[in-house]
């Protein structure tokens, strides 16, 4: 086994972890790695000595995706993570009329949805992120992702009716 390019797959770590006494368990992280691919443990720097009866958390790769816990946060404090999926990132402004409840510059939408994988036919269309900004107060429609259309986007506008 093994993913391609000769790196290490987390199923891999986990099954020689386990060899050894180790108690291993899995955790998906979105990246710009291969599906699969290990990552890294939970918790610790590389060099770090693994105690025998330790449990260790191997980080496993999902491929590019939303984090949970996206939503909500600033949106400077996610652009670290999502430059590292190795797809493209799209930052929308969303106009939000409730700034209490969804504070400007806090993400309020996103594509795929958070806990999601972006899935491969998604790849050349990368991630969208929208970012709240402050509502004129007209009526504004939020449409993200890609339903019927070739490329995702965030449309705002007035509903259809």
């Amino acid at each position: 086994s093994g993913a391609s390019g000769g790196e290490a797959t987390a199923d891999d770590v986990v099954t020689q972890l386990k060899a050894k006494g180790v108690k291993a368990s899995k955790s998906i992280i979105f990246s710009g790695k291969k599906k699969g691919v290990f990552l890294g443990y939970e918790g610790m720097k590389p060099g770090d000595r693994v105690q025998k009866d330790a449990a260790v958390i191997v980080q496993e790769s999902g491929g590019p995706g939303v984090p949970k816990n996206t939503m909500g946060k600033q949106a400077t404090k996610v652009v670290s993570t999502f430059k590292t999926m190795g797809v493209p990132v799209h930052y929308k402004q969303v106009p939000v009329s409730d700034t209490k409840k969804k504070p400007i510059g806090s993400v309020v939408a996103t594509y795929p949805a958070e806990g999601q994988t972006l899935s491969d036919g998604d790849k050349d269309d990368g991630i969208y992120i929208g970012v709240a900004t402050k509502s004129d107060g007209g009526a504004i429609s939020i449409d993200i992702g890609r339903p019927g259309r070739r490329h995702g986007e965030i449309r705002t506008g007035k509903p259809r009716t």
